[in-house]
């Protein structure tokens, strides 16, 4: 995390960054109660969400291979204390 963004970055079978194409990534996140869709962008390598405040709370990303595909789903427990 840098300047409370999120970095999420794809690697290969070597862990090289794969360039994203037709990959789609969303995240919710947030304290339990209050969590929310968060808005995530893509650059070439990697996909980067602005995290909501606070310092102890999970992340459940969402992601598809392609925009047809069934999203693989993995959760993140995010404890910055």
């Amino acid at each position: 995390m840098k300047e409370g963004k999120a970095h999420i970055t794809l690697l290969d079978k070597d862990l090289k960054p794969i360039t994203l194409t037709s990959q789609a990534l969303s995240l919710t996140a947030g304290e339990k109660g209050s969590a929310k869709k968060l808005e995530v962008t893509k650059s070439e390598n990697d996909f980067v969400a602005t995290l909501p405040a606070g310092m102890d709370y999970w992340c459940i990303f969402q992601l598809k291979e392609k925009s047809d595909a069934k999203a693989i789903t993995f959760r993140i427990h995010y404890n910055a204390i």
